[in-house]
């Protein structure tokens, strides 16, 4: 799977490889702040979205704040990303 943090896919997307060219459904856990100056909450959910409608298993998670990584990120990225196999 693929935890993003603050995360955007707009170049892997202009570039072609996202998602479009990634053949295997992997799971993604997106965390995103709702006020982040950097990358827009919009960004998230837009990358969520595209996701899931190539068949991409996605959470996405927003909080208060902005561009912020919490402590408990990475176990919860765990616990969802860990529920998913890759087809053989």
């Amino acid at each position: 799977g693929l935890g993003a943090q603050a995360g955007s896919i707009k170049i892997a997307e202009q570039d072609g490889i996202w998602p479009d060219e990634v053949n295997r459904k992997i799971a993604v856990d997106i965390r995103h702040g709702e006020d982040d100056p950097g990358v827009p909450v919009s960004e998230a959910t837009y990358a969520r979205d595209q996701l899931q409608a190539k068949g991409h298993p996605v959470y996405l998670t927003t909080h208060p704040g902005g561009h912020t990584v919490f402590a408990g990120d990475p176990e919860g990225m765990w616990m969802n990303l860990s529920q998913h196999t890759l087809d053989e």
